[in-house]
């Protein structure tokens, strides 16, 4: 069953994209529009069409508000069905109540069945127990009656409190992952407090009116094209047409009001000033010090990962409070990784930073979806540390470069591009040595680890799958190099010990992995195939045909270097062996190289991603280096096997 998720914090409501909820004045509505050959356009290739929707919003001064949603949407086929089977709507529950309304569901036969207000649950955010969980709620709705062909009618209702007082703030899309035939948009509020608003990305029909002491704003669209999904690409609040509003005056007020919520949260008590002492005892570098407070923090205090989507300027929990229940929510873990370092005597101080979209340069939004905690070094930089992400490796090695964020500084800091990370601080590092016997069978060790972005990705495998199902993987992929191979002798270390790097080893067991074609025996280097690469092996899979509609996000910076030892057969001369390959596309390095040591072969690649968000030519340079990375894999080692040396 599909489920639309739609996080709704105080000011989220609107990237309920997914709010899109609707409808129907009802009865007085035709169900069947009649299809125009621009209509038909619209539709094709989609699963649903949106066929109406009304957005109202009512602010008040002190940035409360009230939201209803009423849309109609239309299913086309079992794809559509599935993914407006259900919704879901999350908040905080002591600030906020979400309301279903009612609708109904309308059979192409003009049968309909009723949606009472029984069928919504509210259940938590979370399956943890922890009380500071507790609170984050969402209410979710099933349609399990819905079928392809009927016309979907809902409302919604969202009431709240003002997440910063005194202020109002969201956004609003116009586009979806379907078509919307009609869409509107009406907010009301003080003119006291005027809002600033702008469209982004589209074209909106716009009307501003006084009436008394409020101003009504409206926004029209209709017949908006539906958004085409593209492996990594931004989000749709950064590539959908979309309003955005905020009574804020812009960032530096937003950053001194966060500032002002966490300031009295950082005093540290005499168990915090302890735990500080006990985790740098011995420790005298900085660097060290550091990274020693981070990882306590990320690895040993839990978290409830949604909870920056549902508030981001909540007030957080004091951070002796955060360290005593060992478990924090929203800003909790960057304020207690804050107030330690802080007891170090390091300036430190809140980030807030977005991954899926960039936010917008004018019109300040309380949406958010990392706490970062941001340190300055005593060689003048600034590392942003996420102490909720759980990786190995220097400072500084985050995907925080080349991004955007708000820090929360008394003086009120506006959004800041953090500096560009360098590929190196996301090292990926294998090993191999394989030897080589005169019948072509292959014994390879091989080892896996990294640092930063790769020790992340590698840990984040081994958190997932355990004992039997982890060998399984590497099983797997060792099966797709060569047919008969088996991994024997494996090795893992502990996911959760974020004090060292994360390492895979094993061995593997290739009878005939060598061709034996007359005298000569023909293989490829176990490394060269980038069979057990984990970054390099997903890259090609993200490559799709034809250009791309919108930029590409693979997150982070990021370097991998492999490295394979072969020792041949004795007496075996070596015939042939790969060109060394040196390129330089767009934002991605190659170079690999293969060479005689002795009666051996060292065999190296390297490749570097210097830029993580890829423009259009970007991506088709860096595509360019994959299709050439690919044919080269194809090149052989040929060896001329002496009398005697192999049946």
């Amino acid at each position: 069953m599909g489920t639309r998720n739609r996080t709704i914090g105080f000011t989220r409501l609107a990237l309920a994209a997914a709010v899109v909820m609707a409808a129907a004045a009802a009865d007085a509505r035709s169900t069947d529009a009649t299809p125009t050959p621009g209509t038909l356009e619209l539709t094709r290739g989609a699963s649903a069409v949106v066929l109406d929707e009304d957005v109202t919003v009512t602010y008040d001064a002190d940035g409360r508000y009230t939201q209803e949603i009423r849309r109609r949407v239309q299913i086309l086929d079992e794809r559509g069905r599935q993914t407006y089977a259900a919704d879901q709507m999350a908040f905080f529950q002591p600030r906020a109540r979400v309301e279903f309304l009612g609708g109904r569901i309308i059979r192409p036969t003009g049968e309909t069945v009723a949606l009472d207000r029984d069928r919504a649950r509210e259940e938590p955010l979370s399956a943890t127990a922890h009380p500071f969980a507790q609170p984050y709620r969402r209410l979710v709705v099933r349609y399990p009656d819905l079928q392809v062909q009927d016309t979907l009618e809902t409302a919604m209702r969202i009431q709240s409190d003002a997440q910063v007082p005194g202020h109002y703030a969201d956004f609003f899309l116009f586009q979806y992952e379907n078509p919307i035939l009609s869409k509107r948009l009406v907010i009301r509020g003080p003119a006291s407090r005027p809002l600033r608003h702008a469209v982004r990305d589209g074209a909106l029909a716009f009307t501003e009116e006084r009436a008394g002491d409020q101003v009504v704003y409206t926004w029209t669209g209709r017949e908006l094209p539906m958004i085409y999904r593209e492996t990594g690409m931004p989000g749709l609040p950064e590539v959908a047409g979309r309003v955005v509003v905020s009574t804020l005056g812009g960032w530096p007020e937003l950053s001194r009001k966060g500032w002002a919520q966490s300031r009295g949260r950082l005093e540290p008590d005499e168990a915090l000033a302890e735990k500080v002492r006990e985790l740098t005892d011995g420790l005298t570098g900085e660097h060290s010090r550091i990274l020693a407070l981070l990882r306590f923090v990320a690895g040993e205090v839990g978290y409830l990962d949604a909870s920056m989507d549902v508030g981001a300027f909540l007030e957080p929990h004091a951070a002796a409070e955060v360290l005593a229940a060992g478990f924090g929510v929203g800003r909790d873990k960057s304020v207690l990784l804050a107030a330690m370092l802080r007891e170090l005597g390091l300036e430190a101080e809140e980030a807030l930073i977005n991954v899926s979209r960039a936010p917008d340069t004018d019109i300040p939004s309380v949406y958010f979806e990392r706490s970062l905690c941001a340190v300055r070094l005593s060689d003048g930089r600034t590392a942003y540390l996420d102490p909720a992400l759980g990786a190995h490796g220097t400072l500084g090695e985050t995907y925080a470069g080349g991004r955007p964020l708000l820090r929360l500084t008394a003086d009120g800091a506006g959004l800041e591009t953090v500096p560009p990370s360098p590929a190196s601080r996301s090292l990926g590092r294998l090993e191999a040595d394989t030897r080589l016997d005169a019948d072509g069978g292959a014994r390879t060790r091989i080892g896996i680890r990294g640092g930063g972005y790769y020790d992340f990705i590698l840990r984040g495998l081994g958190r997932r799958f355990s004992g039997p199902q982890f060998v399984q993987v590497w099983q797997e992929l060792a099966g797709k190099v060569h047919a008969g191979a088996r991994v024997r002798e494996f090795q893992v270390s502990d996911a959760a010990d974020l004090a060292v790097p994360f390492a895979v080893a094993f061995d593997v067991d290739a009878p005939g992995y060598a061709l034996a074609a007359g005298r000569f025996l023909i293989f490829r280097p176990y490394l060269m195939t980038n069979g057990f690469e984990l970054y390099s092996l997903g890259l090609p899979r993200m490559m799709a045909p034809g250009p791309r509609r919108y930029p590409m996000d693979l997150f982070s910076t990021v370097q991998v270097v492999q490295s394979e030892h072969i020792q041949l057969p004795a007496c075996d001369p070596i015939l042939a062996l790969p060109a060394p390959v040196e390129i330089a596309a767009g934002p991605a390095r190659l170079r690999l190289a293969c060479r005689r040591e002795g009666s051996a072969i060292r065999v190296e690649s390297a490749v570097r991603l210097v830029r993580a968000e890829l423009t259009h030519a970007d991506y088709e340079q860096l595509r360019e280096l994959l299709d050439r990375w690919v044919r080269n894999q194809r090149s052989m080692i040929i060896l001329e096997r002496q009398p005697g040396g192999g049946s």
